[in-house]
């Protein structure tokens, strides 16, 4: 995959439905619905290129330490078990952390094969980590 557009095309014939789109053709973000699931997909090709998806989970908003320290050991543990996808917590926005489902490809002549397989393996995980979450 060189480029965003092809990276949405495969998207697509899984079934997935283009949200929104910014960026260029080369790279960029993109957020797309797959089964009723919001998958953001960002690019880039700067030094290294990558391709990341990543699905926000739930808001984080557990006010008690022991009920946190809990949570974040069971989704530390899980990361043991669906590699390469990892959950984790997107603290970009302070107000809002939320847990996100994330992965990671280096973009050097990936495969449609590929995309496909780790989009797969980033919807098991979803169902996963939201059985630890709910």
């Amino acid at each position: 995959m060189n480029n965003m557009i092809e990276v949405i095309d495969v998207l697509s014939q899984m079934g997935a439905t283009v949200k929104s789109d910014m960026g260029t053709a080369v790279d960029g973000l993109a957020v797309l619905d797959l089964d009723g699931v919001t998958i953001g997909v960002n690019m880039t090709v700067e030094a290294v290129r990558r391709i990341r998806f990543s699905i926000d989970v739930k808001e984080l908003n557990v006010e008690d330490d022991g009920k946190l320290c809990e949570l974040m050991y069971r989704l530390l543990d899980l990361n043991t078990e669906i590699d390469p996808v990892a959950a984790a917590i997107d603290s970009s926005n302070p107000e809002k952390p939320m847990i996100v489902v994330r992965t990671t490809l280096r973009n050097v002549d990936l495969q449609a094969a590929e995309i496909v397989a780790e989009v797969e393996g980033l919807m098991q995980a979803l169902g996963e980590v939201y059985e630890i979450v709910k």
